[in-house]
């Protein structure tokens, strides 16, 4: 306001310098004195206009800020205020990264769905000591016995990096509940080689959703408890384990508590002494040739949660039924007949001092040698559940067993032994006398993360064999082996 004031009287002085200019010559005196006075009054006028507008211009910040401060509440009617929210939503950026429900994931711009990729890779460096197990990973019915040709082919070196996976999880807010999904796959698929690129395809591990009490999608086999499995750097770990195969299956899971009980049926696949089971084609499952699948493996679980660890009790129920009419007979049978397997497993962990626990894991039945890992028949592509036995198709008996201890030294630094053992009373002479009766494996290592995302490990292993010949004393029913692994893994 005063710098506009100033601004009309030095405009009225300079009008009125105008008029003077303009008057009679006989008023010339008069003019002079007015003159000067009036230049007086203008350069005093100019002086107190450049100090207001400087005193303006540093006050203007401050101004501002005050006048923020002190805005005024204008109440707004509802549904402008609402129009007011929309047109401000609508000129916000519409396909933007924010961050998701999951641990370290992102929403896809424009929807609600969560995202998160992970994985991890891995470099092993193994080395036998004696005898051999079959290659990488290992295969502990393949050692041979002592005396045997293959006895000599130990002392090998490998190196992989075919363990690596990658893994994508979503989850979705539904009006139903949480949609979650998971896909992870590895690179121990068929084909590739060592010779020159070291090549090898990538398969399928896991794939499916879960929502609320269901799940659907291949993922590991309701006859398990995860939270009982040892950790090892060798990829197939020890004998004797519950062998939660990775199943195509429908589960329903029901929350007791902090307990849970589950209930699936599991894709079943026929495991009988000359069984061709099945190997993918590409786009394709091929129809089994001499057996058939009729109705899906049946698995129960129910797990007591506490916070000293958890205690599983499960079961398998299946049916394996030959039908090679018109085909090879298998030991001498030619026909179709049907027997019934089942499985018990008890399995539980105890955390005695924090995350440091022990383990123990039993498992028996007939007709379920697919559902224990490392069975003979396992390695073998799946042969030790049942067997032709006087012209009938019978089940075969086997037993597993896993125990083992877990020791964190430190939150970066931690120990693991386990052992285990498997038993299969192989039905004479359905099965060869070579056929692998008894297997143990121990597993001893110590893991380092110097770094969140970085595993360092170093793991010795020791297995043996006994089949059911009579020994001589140039070949032995016994074997065994040794090796040395060791691992870095960097995870993301």
């Amino acid at each position: 306001m005063r710098t506009a004031v100033t601004r009309f009287r030095l405009h009225a002085m300079v009008g009125a310098l105008a008029l003077a200019f303009a008057a009679p010559s006989h008023a010339a005196p008069d003019i002079d004195a007015k003159l000067k006075a009036m230049a007086e009054q203008i350069e005093s006028l100019q002086k107190q206009l450049r100090e207001l507008q400087a005193a303006s211009a540093a006050a203007a910040p401050s101004q501002a800020t005050a006048a923020q401060a002190v805005t005024p509440v204008v109440a707004v009617p509802a549904t402008a205020a609402a129009t007011t929210t929309v047109a401000a939503v609508d000129t916000a950026p519409a396909k933007v990264v924010t961050e998701g429900s999951l641990p370290n994931s992102w929403k896809l711009p424009g929807t609600n769905t969560s995202v998160k990729v992970g994985g991890y890779i891995k470099l092993d460096v193994i080395k036998d000591i004696s005898g051999g197990m079959g290659g990488n990973p290992t295969m502990i019915s393949y050692i041979p016995v002592k005396g045997s040709p293959l006895a000599h082919h130990g002392d090998n070196f490998y190196m992989s990096a075919r363990e690596s996976r990658l893994n994508l999880a979503t989850s979705t807010p539904t009006a139903w509940g949480e949609l979650y999904t998971f896909i992870e796959g590895d690179f121990y698929g068929a084909g590739g080689g060592e010779l020159y690129t070291n090549s090898s395809a990538f398969r399928l591990r896991h794939a499916y959703g879960k929502m609320d009490r269901w799940l659907a999608g291949q993922w590991w086999s309701n006859f398990a408890n995860l939270d009982a499995f040892p950790e090892t750097l060798d990829f197939n770990g020890a004998v004797g384990l519950p062998n939660a195969t990775r199943s195509p299956q429908l589960r329903y899971a029901m929350p007791l508590g902090t307990d849970e009980l589950a209930f699936a049926i599991e894709n079943p696949e026929a495991d009988f002494f000359g069984a061709n089971t099945i190997s993918f084609q590409t786009g394709q499952t091929m129809q089994p040739l001499n057996f058939t699948d009729k109705v899906p493996d049946l698995t129960a679980r129910y797990q007591l949660n506490r916070p000293w660890g958890n205690v599983a009790v499960a079961g398998v129920l299946r049916r394996m039924t030959i039908d090679n009419t018109g085909g090879t007979p298998i030991n001498g049978f030619v026909g179709e007949d049907s027997v019934n397997g089942y499985g018990l497993l008890v399995s539980g962990r105890y955390n005695y001092s924090g995350n440091s626990g022990l383990l123990a894991n039993f498992t028996t039945g007939e007709g379920i040698a697919r559902y224990i890992f490392g069975s003979p028949g396992f390695d073998e592509g799946g042969s030790d559940s049942a067997a032709i036995v006087d012209g009938k198709l019978k089940a075969t008996r086997s037993s597993g067993v896993t125990l083992g201890v877990q020791h964190f030294w430190s939150n970066q630094l931690r120990s693991s032994f386990t052992w285990g053992a498997i038993k299969t009373e192989h039905p004479h002479p359905a099965y060869p006398l070579t056929a692998i009766g008894k297997q143990q494996s121990f597993h001893v290592n110590t893991l380092w993360n110097p770094l969140p995302p970085l595993t360092l490990g170093l793991e010795y292993i020791y297995a043996r064999i006994e089949n059911d010949t009579q020994p001589t004393e140039t070949l032995s029913n016994k074997g065994d082996a040794s090796r040395i692994q060791a691992g870095a893994i960097l995870a993301f």
